[in-house]
């Protein structure tokens, strides 16, 4: 948190002592502000529970963060331990590149030397940076089988585990803390430790028979002891499909990998301090190594990847994301806040304004306020942050529920531990007690200013010419900052300002233009503007590029979005009412109801229009999750259908074993046997484009691969369709030869003709990860063979279409038919068999024997029904906990409307008696008061899923980037959510209706406030 932590906790300190010191100084004010507080229990109750949402959802989104930040720390520390950096020879590696890590002489990384660090370091910094470690390794992901003792019968058996071999001298010496098994004996000949992980995912114990394949074979070991992950003993590379980690000496993996005694293929660097501390010099070191080995790599270049910063620091937090979430309830909840003082000052104008004609000074009265309102605040503030901790156990919970349908697949596993730390716990308390306290002082400032006459008299305040003064230097103010900040931000320029200022300027120009026009016909136009404005900034580029980089931006747009639509439909309550003329017509008896349930609303224009922004600012929310939900999920049915070319699945051999006899193998299989309806074999290899310059892959979701070796020509996928595949291929093609009349034909011919390609969609020349050039129908294309030299022209007949929703990336590069597979005979290309599933067959279990049957050669196999299956899963339960934490924040509309109505039963109390004086029975006082609320309920609902509709399309149009996605709008869930949201606004109110309904008349009229 640092300085805004520092700077909250001072402020909530400042403010405690502040107030304690004027408390002990007018101890007479205490008391009747602090007696006040006391007064009304049940109202005092639910002004503390409207004013701890706030707090409670600071602190839930806090250490939600938290956790997951405990989680990245075990994930560091149990992977990565001392290992803050990861140095590997790179080449121009593709998506999907399946090659093992390429070794490398150690003689080439002889240069990097702690002194040689501090050296480098120092031309660059102010400070040397040192490192407490090098340690080179041999890493690689092969295939196990778990064998029975005493016989070849395989137990169990593991598509991937990570193998590191590391020489126990140097790893005794590496970094401040080595890991456990380097306290432990060298393994020797035939021995290795295994991780915990890997001992759960493969029932190991000490003494187990473990057989890992190797490139040149297999080799068994037996299980020396099961330690548990730390550092070296737990490294899994980013992203790795690995269940689990062995451990063996270096000389043993060197045979079974075949690589020279005197190379490796890793180096591992430990930076000075522990696991933590040491990242922070992450940066400096990484490009001090890189800098010491520029030019050292044999063919390739060396990749230096600041694994620990990558896994500690990921960027943008799930927290930050609730907590922005949070930000509309917590708007919300200072709505609540504002009503309920002003509530509170009508109630006791005339009380104040006989304090004030008692000699209390404005400032007297102002005291009063904050005293009461500052035992509100602190007492929400601890209630708050104590109800936080059990939201973020509830968020953690769900979430951790949510990625439980992504278990069984390679190498997932995540399990997100509740954690909290106390600076988190003082900073929501701190944040809890600063937005109540300060809401309450603004808002008792703006209530002293009461006249003394009228407040006596309970009559209508009238404006002073020194409060119009100041307002009116507001709203200038409002204006000019607007206007400075659009053209700041259209001439920068800059999307935030671009959206604000604007946006300022026209609420600035609203408030001084119905200074002389009606406001109602003012307000209209400017809110209708800014909705308008709000909804189309997307359109400008600076906007759409800062909605990109941060949530914020979106979540801004909304608050626009939403705060226009309440004042549009505040200034406009009677035209809204309107509509329930004809069934006042119709029904004589509930007329007089409905006519007083509808005059109140309109005649108390701000007071409706806080309880409305409270519905609406979260139901806006809760309706773009639910939109978001029900779009991804009708993707989801379509991605199910265009995914892997009509294929149900593909099965892909691992780095270090092919598949070899895929259909005897299928046919050997009793339930693959059944369930695998037929297949096709689609080979590809690496080639070059001799005609255009190397291009480095980047994704922000995979490991780095670092730059490409200087004057390397592009490497492409060169793809070899089977006939088979070429006849039955759903893929569709955006660009096409004209000489095809149907994407068909033009598959159809790479079988006849082997000249013939098409390409897949990155080069259509927007790729943002795997940078091609813009090529299509009637180009030619140079490919060669990196080994042998070889080349051949291809002529491009088609492009294929971008994929719906997400790509698998099993089919890459160039397309050609099988035939041209004779030109390139001494290609090194490796297979992926696609296949269908035969109708009837459970997935779940095809999907359990094909890892089984295939787990030798380091297959991972996928089925698309089980992917999208689980991703559904996924989405729809972590939609759940968005809304259940939004429902948690709607307890401040609910609670507002019920202070509302408790309040309005003493403001009205003269009133209620004046009804039942002619001749309104007890019945209707009740239902007037439920009516009213009702109606009040009911529009919030429905302004807050109206503009969430707008948002939740807004965002479909700009964030969705899917050609067969299309707009869902969840009629049904919507409709109970809107429905349950206002049952429980109603049955907050029965109690004040029913208290009003017992009012007795002659009381009431005498009831002087």
């Amino acid at each position: 948190m640092g300085p805004i932590f520092s700077v909250f906790l001072v402020l909530a300190a400042l403010i405690t002592l502040l107030v304690l010191v004027s408390m002990l100084r007018w101890p007479v004010l205490r008391r009747m502000g602090l007696r006040n507080a006391g007064r009304r229990k049940w109202n005092t109750l639910l002004v503390v529970v409207g004013s701890m949402v706030g707090t409670a959802l600071i602190a839930g989104s806090l250490v939600l963060n938290d956790s997951t930040g405990r989680f990245q720390y075990q994930q560091a520390e149990k992977t990565l331990g001392e290992i803050d950096e990861v140095v590997q020879l790179t080449s121009q590696r593709l998506p999907n590149d399946t090659r093992p890590i390429p070794a490398f002489d150690l003689a080439a990384v002889r240069t990097v030397t702690s002194e040689a660090i501090r050296q480098q370091t120092l031309l660059y910094q102010e400070s040397a940076f040192d490192i407490d470690g090098l340690l080179p390794a041999l890493t690689q992901e092969v295939p196990a089988e778990v064998l029975e003792n005493g016989s070849e019968e395989v137990l169990l058996t593991s598509p991937s585990v990570t193998l590191v071999g590391v020489g126990w001298g140097q790893l005794r010496q590496f970094g401040e803390d080595p890991p456990e098994v380097a306290q432990r004996p060298a393994p020797g000949t035939g021995r290795v430790y295994a991780s915990e992980r890997l001992a759960r995912a493969l029932e190991l114990r000490v003494g187990s028979r473990l057989r890992l394949r190797g490139p040149d074979g297999a080799r068994e070991f037996t299980v020396a002891e099961v330690l548990p992950e730390q550092g070296v003993q737990g490294y899994i590379s980013r992203f790795s499909s690995a269940e689990g980690t062995v451990v063996l000496d270096l000389t043993a993996a060197r045979e079974l990998l075949g690589v020279p005694q005197s190379q490796v293929n890793t180096l591992f660097v430990s930076n000075q301090g522990d696991v933590v501390s040491g990242v922070e010099a992450s940066g400096p070191i990484a490009e001090a190594v890189q800098e010491l080995l520029k030019g050292r790599a044999p063919g390739g270049n060396f990749a230096v990847s600041q694994v620990k910063q990558d896994t500690l620091e990921p960027g943008f937090s799930i927290g930050d994301i609730f907590l922005m979430i949070s930000s509309f309830a917590i708007l919300a909840g200072i709505l609540l806040i504002i009503n309920i003082y002003t509530m509170l000052a009508e109630e006791r104008k005339s009380e104040m304004g006989i304090l004030r004609a008692v000699a209390l000074k404005r400032a007297g009265l102002v005291r009063l306020f904050v005293f009461e309102g500052y035992a509100y605040s602190i007492l929400a503030s601890l209630l708050g942050t104590l109800t936080g901790v059990a939201v973020a156990a509830g968020l953690v919970w769900g979430l951790n529920r949510s990625v439980s349908a992504f278990e069984g697949l390679p190498g997932f596993n995540v399990r997100i531990p509740f954690y909290t730390r106390p600076q988190s716990l003082l900073f929501a308390a701190a944040a809890g007690l600063l937005i109540t306290f300060l809401t309450v002082f603004f808002t008792s400032l703006r209530i002293s200013g009461l006249n003394i006459v009228t407040a006596i008299r309970d009559l209508p305040e009238q404006r002073s010419v020194r409060r119009s003064r100041l307002w009116l230097a507001v709203q200038i103010g409002v204006l000019v900052l607007g206007a400075v900040g659009s053209l700041a931000g259209f001439s920068l320029p800059n999307g935030y300002l671009m959206l604000v200022g604007p946006v300022l300027a026209a609420f600035g120009f609203g408030f001084l233009l119905a200074r002389g026009v009606p406001a109602r016909g003012v307000w209209t136009v400017i809110c209708i503007a800014v909705m308008a404005y709000a909804y189309f900034a997307n359109e400008l580029q600076p906007v759409a590029d800062a909605n990109n980089d941060n949530p914020a931006m979106f979540f801004l747009e909304g608050f626009f979005l939403v705060l226009a639509a309440v004042l549009l439909t505040t200034f406009n309550l009677n035209i809204v009412f309107s509509g329930l003329r004809a069934l006042i017509r119709r029904s004589p008896t509930l007329a007089p109801i409905l006519r007083i349930a509808v005059a109140y609303p309109a005649s108390r224009r701000a007071r409706t229009g806080f309880t409305l922004a409270m519905f609406a600012l979260i139901l806006y929310i809760v309706t773009i999750s639910s939109i978001f939900n029900s779009t991804q999920t009708a993707a989801s049915e379509r991605t199910r259908d265009n995914q892997l070319s009509g294929y149900d699945g593909f099965t892909q051999p691992g780095p270090v074993t092919p598949i070899t006899g895929f259909e005897d193998r299928i046919r050997g299989n009793a339930v693959l046997r059944e369930s695998v309806a037929d297949h096709a074999e689609v080979r590809s290899g690496q080639v070059e484009l001799p005609k255009y310059a190397a291009a480095e892959y980047q994704t922000p979701f995979g490991p780095p691969t670092g730059a490409p070796p200087p004057g390397s020509k592009l490497a492409e996928y060169l793809t070899f369709a089977p006939t088979v595949y070429l006849d039955r291929t759903t893929d569709e093609l955006d660009l096409r030869s004209p000489e095809y009349p149907t994407d068909r034909a033009a598959w159809q011919a790479l079988s006849r003709d082997p000249n013939l390609a098409i390409l897949t969609f990155p080069y259509n020349g927007e790729g943002e990860f795997q940078a091609r050039p813009e090529l299509g129908p009637g180009d030619t294309l140079r490919v060669r063979d990196p080994v042998s030299g070889r080349e051949a022209t291809k002529t491009i007949i088609g492009r294929m279409a971008p994929p719906s929703g997400f790509a698998l990336g099993v089919i890459n590069g160039v397309i050609v038919g099988e035939a041209a597979s004779k030109e390139f005979p001494r290609l090194e290309t490796s297979s992926t068999f696609l296949f269908h599933v035969a109708p009837g067959a459970d997935p779940v279990a095809v999907g359990r024997d094909l890892k089984r049957e295939f787990a030798g050669n380091g297959a991972q196999s996928f089925l698309v029904a089980d992917l999208v299956g689980r991703i559904e899963s996924f989405t729809n339960t972590f939609v759940r906990i968005v809304q259940a934490f939004l429902a948690f924040g709607l307890i401040v509309g609910v609670a507002g409307l019920a202070v509302i109505s408790a309040r309005a039963v003493h403001e009205r109390r003269r009133d209620i008696g004046t009804l039942r004086a002619v001749g309104f029975a007890r019945t209707d006082i009740g239902w007037q008061f439920i009516v009213e609320s009702s109606l009040v309920a009911l529009l919030g609902i429905g302004i807050g899923i109206a503009s969430g509709t707008l948002g939740g399309y807004n965002l479909f149009r700009f964030a969705v980037d899917n050609p067969d996605a299309r707009f869902v709008f969840p009629w049904g869930e919507m409709a109970l959510i809107g429905l349950g949201v206002w049952i429980a606004a109603l049955l907050f109110t029965i109690v004040p209706a029913f208290r009003a309904s017992q009012v007795p008349p002659v009381e009431a009229l005498r009831y002087q406030g």
